[in-house]
């Protein structure tokens, strides 16, 4: 099962491979315009010259492989960059488990706002915001029959978070008056 990433900053994502693609090429129009890259390619492959429409389907190509191999190098870095704890999270609603990625130096608020943002995206969503108005979410660490309740402006790793620690969310209740 993969984690997922319970983020304010999200790695790079389709939009963008597709600015990514875009400048590319333009990159490769141009080098192709001024050098003419393709001409002297094809001059030392000892290809007669292709139709113009050819150099386009080059220059998407060459710009769709580079995008998409800048994409995953630039998607590895910003990943590692944000030094990722992972997790389990058992829900007390409705006991379900989540297996989660966060980074180590978001708090317990953030990380309980976004995660339930996430789950208000599935199936049971009504079930979810149901809760959110009645409860306060508050994160506890289950670990060897201890609990360890997380303050809110506490970050995951101060809050003693470790790798492969199970979490639980209770709630407290929201005063009605």
């Amino acid at each position: 099962m993969k984690a997922v990433l319970i983020s304010q900053k999200k790695p790079i994502g389709s939009t963008g491979l597709v600015l990514l693609i875009i400048i590319l090429s333009g990159l490769f129009w141009y080098l192709n315009q001024v050098y003419s890259f393709f001409d002297l390619l094809l001059g030392e492959l000892k290809l007669t010259m292709l139709p113009a429409y050819t150099q386009y389907i080059l220059i998407a190509i060459c710009a769709l492989v580079s995008a998409s191999v800048l994409k995953a190098i630039i998607k590895q870095y910003q990943i590692n960059k944000l030094k990722l704890m992972v997790f389990s999270v058992n829900l007390a609603l409705d006991g379900s488990y989540h297996y989660v990625q966060a980074p180590a130096t978001q708090t317990t608020a953030d990380f309980l706002s976004l995660f339930f943002k996430y789950l208000i995206k599935s199936a049971e969503k009504d079930k979810y915001s149901s809760v959110l108005k009645q409860y306060f979410p508050m994160l506890e660490i289950r670990r060897n029959d201890v609990v360890i309740r997380c303050d809110a402006q506490q970050t995951l790793a101060d809050a003693g978070l470790k790798n492969g620690d199970i979490c639980q969310i209770v709630g407290k209740p929201k005063n009605t008056a």
